[in-house]
């Protein structure tokens, strides 16, 4: 009778302690089970080593009836699950136990208990010597103390999940109004941490994100790069424990996963050797994809409004560049909605042409290190790259044995007609992967545009050019030179003008051919050419006379001038002829007009004819009485 009664008092004590289980914290039910046990069995001392596997951020817990509770600092997971596989479900404790847990001078016993698969332990009940239950009526209290344990367990458990899942809906309902990933990211990091605040994380993802305070680590995978756990998991879209004994860690990696695609990974390091529940393994992953889902459309949201950005931006260059405009007007547009869209440190424009001695030209409007020799040497080595292979190019890791530059991520897009590359637009930053795949197909789009603007630009340049130059010798026109010594007789303050004529450039015709004739001119024209400077101006006069005209010149660099090149061609010609010269001045304290000047000219060439040819005869003005 006293062993059932004592079995009643305990079920009633705890039974009304089930009505207040949700009013406390665990920890303090716990304290008042071990009060009222202890009371109710008259008992010294009661306490309870419990592990619950369901609760991941520890390992075991202890309660007593009385604190602080000595001898627990050795106890580990591992000696404490041995100890309790090899227990009865009610035996004496004593000094076989792997921690001082029993009371001297007291009789302790040790009861186990365990609450569905999930949480299991010892009940630790000392007694006074003279008041010792019996077996069976430890093993009635054992009963009744697992009951209630279940009990608590379950609600518990409940409650934790309904928290849990309110937690989850309160985040996903404030994910349903972000529109930034880095917002996404830096919520879902927060709702983590709450969930579970002594483990440790990162975010692998594949790229990075500015102005974040979530830590993230780029997924980067190469020939060399091992397979991780984090790689698999994110190319396999799947989740990946990793235990590593050696530092008594579990890792947890669990995609991001939308429905297009895996956006990521989330790392969670465990400082626990445990083995994980099927059902937090299923919480992890619906919520690691109600994130991945999350990042996903907010990815497509500002991928969609980057588009859109992107359009306009296309469209607004479009109509810019589709206006008659020259070459350095295009080259300002273009640099304007590259360099604002992708944040480059360098840009530049250049066009091939095999008239430059160089082979190209790097044009104006292009940024300060192309003006550089080493910006020279690697517009030399992108035209060689791109006529030898015409094809786009992004690198977010450039190396080459054939240049050194300081630039990692580059891009290098040619410039087409139809009939041929003829330029290229360089973009380049000295950080790795700067530009993304995305910025590379918008400035590809402008360079598109950008293309036809400028062909048509150098053609319109071309035609300008045939307009004023002549057919056979490339020199100017005999028009253009009257233009230009008009404007400078305006403008100016000297200069001079030479006339040349071939002599006997018939006999030339009449014993060689035309042909041969034409192929002299030109030679002629070469030469002339050569001697020419910045601001000289030479032109073919007509028939086999030339002119040049040489601003700020005085008469005497002008008859230097003119014996330089009759000395070159009658040396360097073959059929070898040779030339007569006319020089003539002009200053601004003169009254004369530009046909005064060729009128000198012509008299002095007239005489330089007559009197025995191949010399350079020079008129000055005469002013009037």
């Amino acid at each position: 009778m006293m062993g059932e009664q004592i079995s009643n008092n305990l079920k009633a004590s705890l039974f009304d302690l089930t009505y207040i289980i949700e009013n406390f914290k665990r920890k303090q039910i716990m304290d008042m089970l071990c009060l009222r046990i202890r009371k109710t069995l008259e008992a010294s001392r009661v306490v309870f080593y419990m592990y619950n596997k369901w609760q991941l951020e520890q390992q075991m817990t202890y309660y007593s009836c009385t604190y602080p509770i000595t001898g627990t600092e050795n106890f580990s997971l591992p000696t404490f699950i041995k100890y309790y596989k090899e227990k009865q479900p009610i035996s004496m404790l004593n000094t076989s136990c792997p921690v001082l847990i029993e009371q001297k001078g007291c009789s302790n016993f040790l009861l186990k208990f365990k609450c569905q698969e999930n949480c299991y332990g010892f009940i630790v009940i000392s007694f006074d010597k003279e008041k010792v239950l019996t077996m069976k009526d430890l093993e009635q209290s054992r009963i009744v103390i697992e009951q209630f344990l279940c009990i608590l367990y379950t609600n518990r458990h409940h409650k934790t999940l309904q928290d849990r899942n309110h937690l989850m809906f309160q985040l996903s309902t404030r994910l349903h109004s972000v529109h930034r990933t880095e917002e996404v990211l830096e919520k879902i990091y927060d709702t983590i941490q709450i969930l579970y605040p002594s483990f440790t994380y990162n975010l692998l993802l594949s790229q990075e994100f500015d102005y974040c305070d979530v830590p993230i680590k780029l997924i980067e995978y190469s020939k060399e790069t091992s397979l991780s756990p984090g790689l698999i998991s994110f190319m396999n879209n799947k989740l990946q424990i990793d235990q590593k004994p050696e530092l008594n860690e579990t890792n947890i990696y669990s995609p991001l996963s939308g429905k297009q695609g895996v956006y990521g990974v989330l790392h969670v390091t465990i400082p626990l050797m445990i083995q994980l529940l099927d059902e937090e393994i299923e919480f992890i992953q619906n919520f690691t994809n109600m994130a991945g889902r999350a990042i996903e459309r907010t990815t497509l949201y500002q991928s969609s409004n980057q588009l859109v950005s992107n359009l306009q931006t296309i469209n607004n260059a479009s109509q810019e560049l589709n206006t008659n405009l020259e070459l350095h007007d295009i080259t300002k547009i273009v640099q304007k909605h590259i360099l604002n869209s992708t944040f480059a440190e360098e840009n530049a424009v250049v066009l091939f042409h095999e008239e430059s001695s160089s082979g190209y030209e790097i044009l104006k409007g292009s940024t300060n290190y192309f003006t550089s020799i080493e910006g020279h040497e690697f517009a030399q080595f992108v035209k060689k790259k791109l006529l030898a292979n015409p094809r786009p190019c992004l690198t977010g890791d450039f190396h080459s044995n054939n240049i050194q530059i300081p630039f990692k991520s580059l891009m290098m897009i040619p410039m087409s007609s139809s009939e041929n590359v003829y330029g290229a637009i360089i973009i380049a930053h000295r950080s790795a992967y700067y530009f993304n795949f995305e910025k590379y197909k918008f400035v590809q789009s402008i360079v598109q545009h950008a293309s036809l603007a400028f062909y048509n630009s150098i053609l319109k340049e071309k035609l300008k050019q045939i307009a004023i130059t002549d057919y056979l010798t490339n020199l100017y026109s005999r028009n253009h030179l009257d233009k230009i010594i008009k404007q400078q007789l305006k403008a100016g303050d000297y200069g001079a003008f030479i006339l040349f004529d071939v002599d006997d450039f018939k006999q030339i015709n009449d014993t060689y051919g035309h042909y041969i004739g034409d192929k002299v001119l030109i030679q002629v024209a070469n030469i002339i050419k050569s001697e020419m400077n910045s601001g000289e101006i030479a032109a073919r006069w007509g028939g086999e006379e030339f002119a040049i005209y040489l601003p700020h010149y005085e008469l005497k660099l002008a008859t230097e001038k003119a014996n330089t090149i009759r000395k070159k061609v009658l040396n360097k010609t073959k059929p070898q002829v040779s030339l007569s010269c006319g020089v003539s001045i002009w200053t601004n304290q003169q009254e004369e007009s530009v046909e005064d000047l060729f009128i000198r000219a012509d008299e002095a060439l007239y005489e330089a004819k007559t009197s025995g040819k191949n010399k350079v005869v020079k008129k000055v003005y005469i002013p009037a009485n």
